[in-house]
């Protein structure tokens, strides 16, 4: 077992949250990828194209997944806030 329930308090929630976003803000395949994303979205291309065009080159997400349009729209939506 991982853990007990009890133990999942509100801050501990908070604290993996913090990482997981920490982790894919600094993670050097996303932040290779948001770069390419950037120049490609200057040029108008659209998220879907975007996710094309990063697959083709063989970037990965931080997980290893193929990107997906969402996942480029998360991407610049870092950059942008």
């Amino acid at each position: 077992k991982l853990g007990k329930p009890q133990n999942l308090t509100l801050q501990a929630i908070q604290k993996g949250e913090a990482i997981r976003v920490e982790n894919a803000a600094t993670h050097k395949a996303n932040v290779q990828a948001t770069e390419l994303a950037v120049l490609y979205r200057s040029k108008g291309l659209t998220y879907a194209q975007i996710a094309h065009k990063l697959n083709q080159t063989q970037y990965q997400t931080r997980r290893n997944k193929s990107f997906e349009a969402k996942a480029v729209f998360r991407l610049l939506q870092r950059v942008s806030s």
